[in-house]
């Protein structure tokens, strides 16, 4: 783990973080230290809960299952954006999702560099995507079925539900 502590210039380096992280009994223990050390403060109260935070929880939540697991996924975006190229939409993804392909269509005042493509991310195994998700809180399957995530989430606040409904099939 590097990390720049606040009231300082220098990059500092913490080689067991992670082994320290995951052999843990309890990973807040080695978070606060981590807060400590780089004179961070804890942010104490999650967020509201907006579109794009239940979306962000939920590419969060899906992925945390399958770190360890036999699968591979990935959570990339509707953008391939790379270092000195010109950024280009993924239409072959929107195309494995194409009722999600009518919001692409839709501008939206945040929009970064004014590309609706930047709000669609796609859960990808074996790079081929299985789940679109954009940050207004709607997902898309590969078969057409749409879910309205904040609706799913207001139901039971609580994200892993609305992970188990929306990826049912897609979970181990």
């Amino acid at each position: 783990m590097h990390y720049w502590p606040v009231s300082g210039d220098s990059n500092l380096t913490w080689t067991t973080f992670w082994s320290e992280y995951l052999a843990a009994g309890d990973p807040l223990e080695i978070i606060t230290r981590l807060e400590t050390i780089a004179s961070l403060k804890s942010p104490g109260t999650l967020p509201p809960s907006t579109p794009a935070v239940v979306t962000y929880r939920f590419i969060a939540a899906f992925l945390s299952q399958a770190v360890f697991g036999r699968q591979m996924w990935e959570c990339r975006s509707g953008v391939l954006d790379t270092s000195g190229e010109e950024p280009t939409l993924r239409h072959e993804w929107f195309d494995s999702c194409p009722k999600a392909e009518g919001h692409l269509r839709h501008r939206q005042e945040e929009d970064l560099f004014g590309q609706p493509g930047y709000r669609f991310w796609f859960l990808v195994r074996d790079n081929a995507p299985a789940l679109c998700l954009e940050t207004t809180g709607h997902a898309w399957d590969t078969s057409g079925v749409r879910f309205d995530l904040v609706k799913l989430y207001q139901a039971r606040h609580r994200i892993w539900p609305v992970v188990n409904f929306v990826a049912r099939d897609l979970l181990p």
